[in-house]
């Protein structure tokens, strides 16, 4: 099934709030608060789900929500099968969703066939990966029509607008106890209910990371052993000591894969992203301390401490470094750290490393990622059949150890998958059939899975660390149609000026006009849309 809306509601890939068809001037006045700004409150007060974490299976090693992952070493022997009837209803149902490569079709794809089987409604999706999904969801959208299911990623425009126009209101079957007919929803934490809400209602559903967006410093503490360092850095000064100590170019090594202006913004304290006090929401642009930041990170890589190449090289090569061991230190998500430490032969051991205080004695503070991967919308059209759907992706967040998690994660044994010691191992020749984004439809809790105790265990063991004094964005939850229009355009501005100071091409002084720009450009505005939905979210 799908729902329609005018082609002229989008523009390129930048959604038109003033033009969605079916919206007008009075429901966007609406999405307002009290008239004020376009602001919308996202975080929901009052209307989020009950949150039921499930206990039918134990980790090996329990985290705790908000807080840190749980872990497990192998998959439970035997998984009990939780869901016993078949959620679809006959009828097809339609996606729109990520996926890295096309599968093969569905009369040659046994995974598939078996989905729907299992489901008991024919999945007919349409993927694009990551780097193109946002081009093809301004297409389809375009186009008219939505498919029942839709991923929302974080940065697309007018969310609120967007969601009204388009998407069924979820708030009767998920708020509260509502929610409790869809025992494997209500196992998602509450953080990520947060994100899916839009002038007071329920719009979404969460595809949910929990901590594992929180980007940190990473060092090869075996590297830092060999060279008599084997403590964490208790001040920059430290910090600076210990990258000149692992710097040698002669031996095309340098200590650092990754410019490191976030990490020294956390060591003087400077907020995360946005800070509330009495209601009212401060960017960290603002923050006093930021020149002092680009200076003490421009002094770093003048020193010659980062891989000349670092500014322009992308994430997932300046982890090869880490891992062939020609740099030490690295910024990445805490998602990475099972490829960044390993055990058995050539293993390295690359680790998080805590955030010091600018000077000694004083305090860093680490900031917290957002709880959400993406959103997902359920197409208006699907009004007489939300149960349907609801039920379909319930079955779609089983979480980790049951029966139907096994299936969707890893196919048919034997076909897909071999049971090796406890873990699934995937069979390479079929692996591209699984390759359906159904884990971008639905999902449940993240969970750390492997064989690699000492891995997972010190994973875990930094994520409590780091959380039990880690700031959250406060505004994660909150909707700013100046944000979602403009944001992008102003943050990509700001970013260039700061990586402009640290390399040495601008003076540290031309933060300021940058930040007096950006204020004046939209972030005051910005500031003042997420000070009203606070508001009217209390």
């Amino acid at each position: 099934m799908k729902t329609s809306f005018s082609r002229r509601s989008f523009l390129g890939s930048t959604i038109s709030a003033a033009v969605l068809a079916g919206v007008g001037a009075t429901t966007l006045s609406s999405c307002s608060s009290g008239g004020k700004s376009a602001a919308v409150s996202a975080q929901g007060a009052g209307i989020l789900p009950s949150y039921t974490a499930f206990k039918g299976v134990v980790a090996d090693s329990p985290g705790a929500a908000g807080r840190a992952t749980d872990v497990f070493f192998r998959y439970p022997a035997n998984p009990v099968k939780v869901i016993s009837a078949i959620p679809g209803d006959g009828n097809p149902f339609t996606a729109l969703t990520l996926a890295d490569a096309t599968p093969p079709a569905l009369e040659s794809n046994r995974y598939w066939q078996q989905v729907n089987e299992r489901l008991g409604s024919p999945y007919r999706p349409s993927f694009a990966p990551g780097a193109d999904y946002a081009a093809k969801f301004a297409t389809v959208s375009a186009g008219g029509e939505m498919p029942d299911f839709f991923t929302v990623l974080p940065d697309t425009p007018s969310q609120p607008e967007l969601f009204k126009a388009t998407a069924l209101d979820l708030s009767e079957h998920l708020a509260g106890d509502a929610i409790n007919d869809y025992p494997f929803l209500a196992n998602i934490p509450t953080e990520s209910w947060r994100g899916t809400v839009f002038n007071g209602r329920i719009y979404a559903l969460p595809i949910s990371r929990g901590t594992q967006n929180t980007w940190v410093m990473y060092g090869r503490k075996d590297l830092l052993a060999a060279k008599g360092i084997t403590k964490d850095p208790a001040s920059y000064e430290e910090f600076y000591a210990q990258l000149k100590e692992l710097t040698e170019p002669s031996q095309n090594k340098w200590a650092l894969a990754s410019i490191p202006l976030d990490y020294v913004r956390q060591m003087h304290g400077i907020g995360n992203k946005w800070t509330e006090k009495d209601g009212v929401l401060t960017s960290a642009v603002s923050d006093e301390a930021q020149q002092d930041a680009l200076e003490a990170t421009r002094k770093i890589v003048e020193a010659g401490f980062i891989n000349p190449d670092a500014a322009t090289t992308p994430n997932d090569r300046q982890k090869n470094w880490i891992q062939a061991g020609s740099s030490a230190f690295g910024w990445f998500t805490l998602s990475a750290w099972s490829t960044l430490k390993t055990e058995g032969s050539g293993a390295y051991d690359a680790q998080g490393v805590t955030v010091p205080g600018f000077s000694s004695g004083q305090t860093g503070t680490a900031w917290l990622g957002d709880p959400n991967h993406s959103i997902v919308g359920i197409a208006k059209a699907n009004k007489d059949r939300v149960k349907t759907i609801l039920s379909m992706a319930n079955w779609m967040a089983t979480p980790f150890g049951t029966e139907e998690y096994l299936f969707r994660n890893y196919g048919v044994e034997g076909v897909h998958y071999n049971m090796v010691d406890g873990s699934p191992k995937a069979i390479a020749a079929t692996g591209p059939e699984r390759a359906l984004g159904l884990g971008y439809l639905s999902a449940p809790p993240r969970t750390n899975f492997s064989p690699l105790k000492d891995v997972l265990l010190a994973n875990q063991k930094f994520e409590f660390a780091v959380t039990e004094t880690a700031v959250s964005n406060a505004a994660t939850g909150l909707f700013s149609n100046a944000q979602s229009r403009r944001g992008a355009a102003l943050d990509t501005a700001l970013k260039n000026l700061e990586l402009d100071i640290v390399l040495g091409r601008k003076p540290v002084a031309d933060w300021a006009a940058g930040v007096k720009t950006y204020k004046s450009s939209g972030g005051d505005q910005i500031a003042t849309e997420y000070k009203d939905a606070l508001a009217a979210n209390k």
